[in-house]
């Protein structure tokens, strides 16, 4: 870990983190990593749909590249793991540009639409190792007392490109046709592999060689923390009713609100603002010394903000709720990661959020996929009411081990992980 600081320096603020110049050019190469992979995939779907004019072809190129993320994440945080992590990230950038290369030559040629996919694919199994090399990298740029606000600053900057990126592609198909989209991407994947190789070497962890234990070892890490555990348990629960909503705010909008497609968009748009929102005071929550309660009462909104959806037609009040529901999932994702940083041994954490990310992207897969089987089965209301009903049964399941967790933290927040 890197070293702490005097507690009188305990701000949680971003201009605590952002002071440390190192972590400032990781911010740097994020927003360009992740704002490149939100524009190309605007401009993918929209490829394929022109060159095959099928639905299922969208959908299917969709779920291809969700695939990697959750059968190959755990082996990207081996390789996060075993090399330095500036490396792994630099490489993960690179090699992405030059498929962007390749891609822009197929467009150019009018390549079939499975070349290009395969090719889409590849650049999602390269992407693996992106986030939990990010991940392990951050204790290693900021003071644990910064790390907290530094977390924060990379879940806002997520949340704001996923509402930038889409727009950016769009606005770059309007301007020109998909190659231009793939060619900027892959010119931010050069500028962001840059930014990360700017980074002091020396103040960067080198995982221990060493260690063999391999995915088990970051598996058995997250088991045998309390905290992290539970804390990973609300996050995977709260992308699985995330998952739920991707299907249930379409048929919100035109069944209960009447609001058609249009509606849709605003739906998601107060997600985005929950999570912009959420991103102002994350930072704060997760450096009390209450997480234990702060993750019960976040999941006791993520299910409350689904639920009391199918019991109000007033298109504003759930544009509110969702708006809660959004802040609070974003609210567990930054406490997960947070208290996964601060317990495990740095030699474990790249597998160890590499584990808890492949089950977030299955649990939203799983969302999608089960919610409509259950609107065939009980309709939209009581479809809502059962999404809402599982983050409520687990705060209830987790409320007397997390309490408890809070009742040892004595003085610095940071304690109670150190010691489960």
């Amino acid at each position: 870990m890197a070293a702490d600081v005097p507690p009188r320096s305990r701000t949680n603020s971003y201009k605590a983190a952002l002071q440390h110049g190192n972590f400032r050019l990781l911010v740097a190469a994020f927003v360009q990593s992740q704002m490149g992979d939100l524009l190309f995939m605007v401009a993918l779907l929209v490829y394929v749909y022109d060159r095959t004019h099928s639905p299922a072809w969208v959908a299917a190129t969709t779920v291809l590249r969700a695939l990697p993320m959750i059968f190959l994440q755990p082996l990207a945080g081996v390789i996060a793991d075993r090399y330095d992590r500036c490396l792994v990230l630099v490489l993960s950038d690179g090699t992405r540009a030059a498929i962007m290369g390749a891609m822009v030559v197929a467009v150019k040629l009018y390549a079939s639409a499975a070349l290009v996919v395969f090719l889409a694919v590849i650049m999602a199994v390269l992407a693996t190792p992106y986030s939990p090399a990010s991940t392990a990298l951050v204790p290693s740029l900021v003071p644990e007392v910064d790390l907290a606000p530094a977390n924060a600053v990379l879940a806002g900057v997520d949340a704001l490109t996923l509402v930038l990126g889409p727009a950016a592609g769009a606005l770059l198909l309007l301007l020109g046709s998909p190659e231009l989209a793939f060619a900027v991407n892959g010119a931010t994947f050069v500028i962001s592999a840059a930014l990360v190789g700017k980074i002091r070497r020396q103040r960067t962890l080198r995982a221990q060689r060493h260690d063999r234990g391999g995915v088990r070892a970051g598996i058995k890490a997250i088991i045998s923390s309390a905290p992290v555990i539970w804390t990973a348990a609300g996050y995977v629960v709260a992308d699985f009713t995330l998952g739920q909503t991707k299907v249930l705010y379409l048929l919100v909008s035109k069944q209960l609100l009447g609001t058609g497609a249009t509606g849709v968009g605003w739906l998601f748009s107060a997600a985005g603002v929950g999570g912009l929102v959420a991103s102002i005071g994350a930072s704060r929550l997760a450096a009390s010394a209450k997480v234990g309660r702060t993750v019960v009462v976040a999941l006791l909104l993520v299910g409350t903000g689904t639920a009391l959806i199918a019991l109000t037609p007033m298109a504003i009040v759930v544009y509110a709720l969702v708006a809660v529901f959004a802040a609070s999932q974003f609210v567990l994702a930054m406490l997960s990661v947070t208290v996964l940083q601060r317990t495990l041994s740095p030699s474990l954490i790249g597998r160890a959020s590499a584990a808890v990310y492949s089950a977030t992207f299955g649990a939203i897969v799983l969302g999608v996929l089960v919610a409509p089987l259950l609107v065939e089965m009980m309709g939209l209301r009581w479809t809502l009411v059962v999404a809402g009903s599982v983050p409520i049964t687990l705060a209830a399941m987790s409320y007397l081990p997390l309490i408890q967790l809070d009742a040892r933290t004595v003085g610095q927040p940071g304690e109670i992980l150190s010691r489960s």
